[in-house]
């Protein structure tokens, strides 16, 4: 029985490195690319706004980018997420920085409550880097000169209107 339970234990080690090492062998990786600023026009936005938009793309490593690299676009907008587009640029040196200017444009909702644009860096063939968010939240502005002030009006006898006694049944 004590034999029985190696041959298991042993079968389903090897099943679970042979799983694991599959799993490593079509695994891409991740992009060393890192965002690291948004920079939004015109800022402050409101409502109907058109945005162009910047990131600073930094590659923190000792090699050059594979070839040439993008920038994917989305928008979240109060949690409904849409993919706006790439930008693509050229190839990134070793302990490069640069500044991209995003191709796509974004043309504020007339309402919002909170907004989100979310940059992910992609280069062959590592795929995707970490993805870099900046949140904003709709603010009101309070005009006093919009209120109209409230009239007192006194309660006379005449504007009093008697109401009948209801009859039991």
């Amino acid at each position: 029985m004590q034999r029985f339970w190696k041959v298991t234990v042993v079968i389903i080690s090897l099943m679970a490195a042979l799983f694991i090492f599959s799993a490593m062998s079509f695994a891409q990786g991740s992009s060393p690319l890192k965002i690291t600023k948004i920079t939004v026009t015109p800022s402050p936005f409101k409502n109907d706004d058109t945005l162009n938009f910047s990131v600073e793309v930094e590659n923190p490593t000792s090699a050059a980018t594979y070839a040439d690299f993008g920038i994917w676009f989305y928008v979240n907008e109060d949690g409904m997420s849409k993919y706006i587009g790439t930008t693509n640029s050229a190839k990134l040196n070793a302990g490069e920085k640069r500044i991209v200017n995003i191709a796509q444009t974004y043309k504020v909702a007339k309402s919002f409550h909170k907004i989100c644009f979310v940059f992910t860096p992609i280069d062959a063939p590592n795929e995707f880097g970490t993805e870099f968010q900046s949140c904003y939240t709709a603010s009101c502005t309070y005009n006093p000169s919009f209120v109209r002030p409230m009239l007192r009006v006194p309660i006379t006898p005449q504007m009093m209107v008697p109401i009948a006694p209801q009859k039991k049944r």
